[in-house]
């Protein structure tokens, strides 16, 4: 291959060759100009040289005289060569250099290509090779050309094969895989399906199971496709029967089952009950019967069922009557009704008393029986009815009698033989202090006088004595404070052992004039020493039990005004056992010299007599609230006690008497027990009896 080069000439040579002289000398030389030949100059005519690519020739004038421009090389003032010096070129596979001479000048082959006369490219020209799927042809430059991709396979530069290579396919139920040449190559028969070139599924296509109820048909992928649950039974992939297997039902009492195909089955008939297909209960539905008095009835299931208890009677499984047979009830106060076998209420008269409580005929208080034959109880026999040891107890009907043996005083229930204790005259009343005896005067504002010796008339007093010495009494008057004030002056007793038939007496009385003043006197006791005096005129300290006063209301002319006698005992309240002292208080308002009230009384001839103590018999009751009891002590005392809290019989009976407390009469609405009930006196108040009531529970 040549290559043809456009020379560049320049401009001096082209100014040359257009004049066709070339000066030897500079250029405004002009020593040759005009010459006629001959060597002229430097150079010889004749003589020929190169000025680059341009032949010189020396004219007979001897100038340079420029030829045509060589086209390759100019050398000694000729053109010669083949190519242009320093151009390039491929020759096939070998770089060619031209050189100075024009020559081309042989390197060595390159291996792939060669362009531009060097060697390049990454392949041999002509040659072929894959990339992937594309092919490649190497061109005349040493470089990769790529075609159009293959389809399946690309082997060698060219398109192969009828698959891609790596992909699978079934053929039935062989899959096949494409090999690196793009062919198809069979592997083992699958057993159930192929899909894809591989072996799948659990089963072949078509064919059918059972999952429980489940019916699975195997698909074209080998893999069960469930269908629908079946109602019953499933088998080989089809539902079946008309029930689900070993379930039960009843046909009336008919018991039948579900069989593994799906058929009912039918047993022996039952006794009582069929229920989802077994036999069961214990009796026939709807039947009833009685436990005790519990209703049972049958329910559809055969079981027993039990209902509230009857109130009355259970009959075949019902409640039934009026009343529960053997119950009692009092119609009104003297008949009672009787419940019979068919719960129906029948009468009887009472001969005596039907008890609201106790729901039957009873004997009256005092008596013993059951309810028609009826006998008093024998109080006497059985606790001297109550009475003192000193005393005969005697019995008309159920009610006991005491009388006090002779010598002996009381009530029956506490005999003894009074003492005299105190009998005091005031014939000298300075002897008073000696015997335990005081004068205490608490008025408030105090006066200028206490008590004092009584004054008789003949020295000039307002009265003489009630018996005895003339001035043979005690005295007190309105001096016992100043001014006006509050009289309490107090005359207070020796001490003295109370007892039963007690008994505090004296006389009193009052000046008699044309003026007469209120005054006024209280007797009271002290129960137990020491006894202490109040502080003030407003108090009486541990004199607490007041036995009476004369002229209580302070009113003019209310004091006797001649001698008067006046008592006090065991009923008043002195106490029955124990030591104390009692006290006479002279116990006046507004009272004093310059007072509305006081004047001047006396106290004579005072006497204290007190027999054997006697105790109480007493106790509590409970759950009474505010209704009414009534307690019987020894068959012969009745006590009515209305709420709850303390009592306490008025009869006091001796040490060494039996007591017993009863319930006489029940509350309404309530019924009373009595714990520690009876006993004997022993030297003390018995206070342990407890009455408990509760709301009232008839007694069948």
């Amino acid at each position: 291959m040549h290559v043809h080069l456009r020379i560049a000439v320049p401009l001096w040579l082209l100014a040359l060759s257009t004049t066709g002289f070339l000066g030897c000398g500079s250029a405004d030389d002009t020593s040759h100009q005009g010459g006629s030949g001959g060597e002229s100059g430097t150079c010889s005519v004749g003589e020929i040289r190169c000025a680059g690519q341009i032949p010189l020739t020396c004219n007979a004038e001897g100038a340079w005289v420029a030829g045509e421009a060589c086209e390759f090389a100019c050398v000694e003032g000729d053109c010669t060569g083949e190519c242009v010096a320093g151009s390039e070129r491929c020759d096939g596979l070998v770089p060619q250099r031209c050189n100075a001479e024009g020559a081309w000048v042989t390197g060595e082959a390159c291996q792939f290509a060669c362009s531009g006369g060097a060697c390049a490219g990454g392949c041999a020209a002509g040659s072929e090779r894959c990339d992937g799927l594309v092919p490649q042809r190497c061109d005349s430059e040493g470089a990769w050309v790529a075609g159009e991709a293959c389809e399946y396979a690309c082997s060698a530069g060219a398109c192969i094969g009828a698959c891609v290579p790596g992909s699978t396919q079934c053929d039935g139920l062989i899959p096949e895989t494409c090999n690196a040449e793009g062919v198809w190559v069979a592997g083992d028969a699958c057993e159930y399906a192929c899909s894809a070139g591989a072996c799948i599924g659990a089963c072949v296509p078509g064919s059918t199971q059972c999952d429980g109820l489940i019916p699975e048909t195997c698909n074209a992928e080998g893999a069960w496709v469930a269908g629908d649950a079946c109602e019953f039974v499933c088998t080989e992939g089809g539902c079946t029967g008309e029930c689900v297997p070993g379930t039960g039902r009843c046909e009336d009492l008919i018991p039948e089952t579900c069989s593994a195909e799906g058929a009912w089955v039918a047993g022996d008939a039952c006794e009582f009950v069929c229920a989802e297909g077994d036999c069961a209960g214990e009796c026939v539905p709807g039947t009833g019967r009685c436990e005790d008095q519990i209703p049972e009835t049958c329910s559809a299931e055969g079981a027993w069922v039990a209902g509230d208890a009857c109130e009355f009677l259970c009959t075949a499984g019902i409640c039934t009557g009026e009343c529960a047979p053997g119950d009692q009830r009092c119609r009104d106060a003297s008949t009672v009704e009787t419940c019979d076998a068919t719960g129906s209420w029948a009468a009887t008269t009472c001969p005596y008393s039907c008890s609201a409580r106790l729901n039957q005929c009873a004997c009256d208080p005092g008596y013993v029986g059951d309810g028609f034959a009826c006998t008093p109880i024998d109080f006497c026999n059985a606790l001297n009815g109550g009475c003192s040891p000193q005393a005969t107890c005697s019995q008309v009907g159920a009610t006991p009698t005491c009388s006090c043996n002779p010598g002996f005083y009381g009530d029956g229930f506490s005999c003894t033989v009074p003492v005299t204790l105190i009998d005091e005259g005031f014939d000298d009343i300075s002897q008073l202090p000696a015997r335990g005896w005081s004068f205490e005067n608490l008025s408030a504002p105090p006066g200028i006088v206490s008590w004092f010796q009584g004054n008789n008339v003949s020295n000039g007093g307002p009265f003489d004595a009630f018996d005895g010495n003339a001035n043979g009494y005690i005295g007190v008057n309105f001096n016992s404070t100043a001014g006006s004030g509050t009289i309490s002056n107090w005359l207070v007793s020796e001490p003295v052992n109370f007892g039963g038939q007690a008994a505090l007496s004296f006389y009193t009385r009052a000046a008699d004039g044309p003026t007469r003043y209120a005054d006024r006197i209280e007797v009271r006791a002290c129960p137990q020493l020491p006894c202490a005096l109040p502080e003030d005129s407003g108090s009486v300290g541990d004199y607490s039990i007041l036995l009476g006063a004369v002229n209580p209301t302070l009113v003019s002319n209310g004091y006797p005004s001649a001698w008067t006698r006046f008592e006090y005992t065991n009923a008043a309240g002195i106490p029955w056992s124990g030591s104390g002292r009692f006290a006479i208080r002279y116990f006046v308002t507004n009272g004093g010299p310059t007072g509305a009230n006081s004047d001047y009384i006396g106290i004579d001839r005072l006497v204290m007599s007190a027999g054997a103590p006697a105790y109480a018999v007493g106790g509590v009751v409970s759950g009474l609230n505010a209704g009414t009891v009534v307690l019987w002590l020894n068959g012969s005392e009745l006590l009515t006690v209305t709420g709850d809290g303390a009592f306490s019989f008025s009869h006091r009976l001796d040490s060494g008497t039996p007591w017993s407390v009863r319930v006489h009469q029940q509350p309404p609405g309530h019924f009373c027990t009595i714990t520690t009930y009876a006993g004997t006196i022993a030297a003390a108040d018995e206070g342990s009896v407890h009455v408990a009531c509760v709301p009232e529970s008839p007694v069948r």
